[in-house]
């Protein structure tokens, strides 16, 4: 099973780029000089891949989330250029249910105000959605209790978004727990964007554990340092065993 996690973060990145333009504020990094604080498979572990199937993904497989990262109201500046995509990655488990999909995206305003501004206008949006209940044209199900703070606890978060929903999806009368978590850092001009989702009523510390290490490359990137050699830091996150649970019980709607 493969959620599509990129079409919905896609939703956040192309509103992290509606802060793109001309500005007469000096810039401390570019969009190019950010992709370097993008996570690598050798962030996570072994048993994680760079999804391939991350470029196929379009509006039609989007899930109907409701008011959840539903921020069509901003406005998203020019239409999408492929050079956008090298400022994201998406990850994903390389052994069935390709479960959980990490998402990253990062870019650099043209200046720090307007970074300052696209948070809070993607914080307005955030903050009224307390609750989920929507069914796809197909048929599925999304029912998610929604949780959103402005807390900034990432490693040199001038500022911070964080998004948690927790509650289940239904398909042909299969009922599975979904958990999915986002947290957006801005250092100075800068923005990272990470999205962390699975089959699991718990997903633990793992989200928290990559903000800060993609926060920390970021910082890095912006103090115009190196980053550091990559560490696996999910080498003991129990990949599929949510899933594999369900599997030996009755989980029918």
């Amino acid at each position: 099973m493969r959620l599509p996690t990129l079409a919905c973060a896609g939703v956040l990145a192309l509103a992290c780029l509606a802060a793109c333009g001309t500005d007469d504020e000096p810039s401390r990094v570019t969009s190019k000089d950010v992709r370097a604080a993008l996570l690598t498979v050798e962030n996570l572990s072994d048993d994680f891949e760079v999804d391939p199937d991350q470029s196929d993904d379009s509006d039609d497989d989007s899930p109907d989330w409701g008011c959840l990262f539903d921020l069509d109201d901003l406005d998203k500046g020019p239409d999408h250029d492929d050079e956008d995509d090298r400022n994201q990655v998406q990850f994903r488990a390389s052994e069935d249910p390709g479960m959980p999909g990490i998402f990253q995206f990062v870019d650099a305003a043209p200046s720090q105000a307007k970074a300052e501004k696209l948070m809070d206008e993607v914080a307005d949006a955030l903050a009224g959605c307390d609750a989920v209940d929507t069914t796809d044209d197909d048929g599925t199900t999304w029912k998610f209790e929604v949780d959103f703070d402005r807390s900034a606890w990432a490693h040199g978060a001038d500022e911070q978004l964080n998004v948690a929903a927790t509650g289940t999806t239904t398909s042909d009368e299969i009922r599975l727990p979904v958990s999915i978590t986002m947290s957006a850092v801005r250092i100075e001009n800068a923005v990272s964007i990470l999205m962390f989702i699975d089959i699991a009523e718990d997903v633990a510390g793992a989200p928290r554990t990559l903000t800060n290490e993609a926060s920390e490359r970021l910082q890095a990137v912006v103090d115009g340092e190196d980053v550091a050699d990559p560490e696996p830091l999910l080498e003991d996150y129990p990949i599929g065993a949510g899933f594999a649970d369900l599997l030996g019980s009755d989980n029918t709607a």
